[in-house]
């Protein structure tokens, strides 16, 4: 032990065997409790290193009967919802085994973590998604509804830039207000994943504007070649950066190209947290399947529009400048 003090600085103890077997869950298997009381004690030690069949050094312990060295793992952050290979866990492994006061210790540690975490996820998804109502609401009414009212743009150039950005709004504010009533529910009646549900026109809905992603920055490109655009846009965006807001066009452009990922991300994680035998489960996992359909379709459609763009997509974009800037001069000439 001394010895080992003494190299600890020449030592990866995160390195693992021909086994793939790292040092601290090799001792564990062992039953060497000494020594994983040492390699605990070391800054930076991954107490969930797995071996080859996806084995954490806390599922090994269980599996070996080792109660005290299973607590001892706990205390230390171990992740009690990481699965094997297999597709088992620790509270499987302690299910197995038999051992009642091992089981009866497991599962009050994983269902306190699990509702924990379940709670957190549901509170992060309800209050990033109002933030992102808002950032929304921000682009629908000071960018996208002022250009329409302050400068000659047609529905075709509003289209190309915005694409079906207000229906994306008007289903978000739908869907996060009936988001919100979750939190008030217990752990086994909480359902985001019937609410997504019931909300899918509204997820569908980001396969549109996300397919219009190129087009938007590429219009944006071209409409920013007019002096006239670019004041107004310079003024717009002077306006919410002395509200201490973010300013950019670009930055709310993006929004939902992002959310959509962040969404896919959410309920991924909130599914790990939900127990199979509640009611929402299933719902969950049609949610997490149609949010990732949403997000392939999304990205071949854009890819194919990507292709599009070297023969036609430009041409497209400076025919819709072309139709702004005829309207601007129209405007500007019966107005003088």
């Amino acid at each position: 032990m001394e010895a080992l003090r003494k190299q600890q600085a020449d030592i990866n103890f995160n390195e693992c065997n021909n086994h793939e077997e790292s040092l601290l869950a090799r001792n564990v298997a062992r039953g060497d409790s000494s020594l994983v009381k040492y390699y605990l004690s070391i800054k930076g030690i991954n107490v969930d290193a797995r071996t080859s069949k996806g084995a954490t050094p806390l599922y090994i312990a269980i599996r070996t009967n080792q109660p005290e060295t299973a607590l001892l793992l706990v205390e230390h952050g171990a992740d009690l919802f990481l699965k094997t290979n297999s597709g088992d866990d620790a509270l499987t492994a302690a299910k197995q085994l038999g051992n009642q006061e091992l089981y009866d210790f497991v599962f009050n540690k994983y269902e306190t973590r699990r509702i924990s975490q379940s709670t957190n996820i549901i509170k992060e998804f309800i209050d990033t998604e109002w933030s992102f109502c808002n950032q929304l609401e921000i682009l629908h009414y000071v960018f996208q509804t002022k250009l329409k009212s302050d400068l000659p743009v047609s529905g075709r150039a509003l289209r190309s830039l915005f694409a079906n950005l207000e229906d994306v709004y008007q289903q978000c504010r739908k869907f996060v207000l009936d988001l919100e009533g979750v939190a008030e529910l217990p752990p086994e009646q909480q359902n985001v994943g019937q609410r997504i549900v019931n909300h899918l026109s509204y997820f569908r809905s980001f396969r549109e504007y996300c397919k219009y992603q190129t087009i938007s920055s590429k219009s944006l490109r071209v409409m920013q070649g007019d002096s006239v655009f670019r004041e107004w846009l310079k003024g717009i965006e002077d306006d919410l950066k002395s509200q201490n807001k973010p300013h950019k066009i670009e930055e709310y452009l993006i929004k939902p190209v992002q959310r959509i990922c962040r969404h896919q991300l959410l309920v991924r994680e909130l599914l790990k947290y939900t127990s199979e035998s509640y009611a929402d489960y299933k719902l969950l996992e049609r949610s997490a399947e149609e949010i990732k359909k949403v997000l392939n379709e999304s990205n071949e459609l854009k890819r194919g529009l990507d292709h599009v763009e070297v023969g036609g997509l430009r041409t497209a974009i400076n025919d819709i400048m072309i139709e702004y800037l005829q309207l601007f001069s129209f405007c500007t000439s019966f107005c003088g």
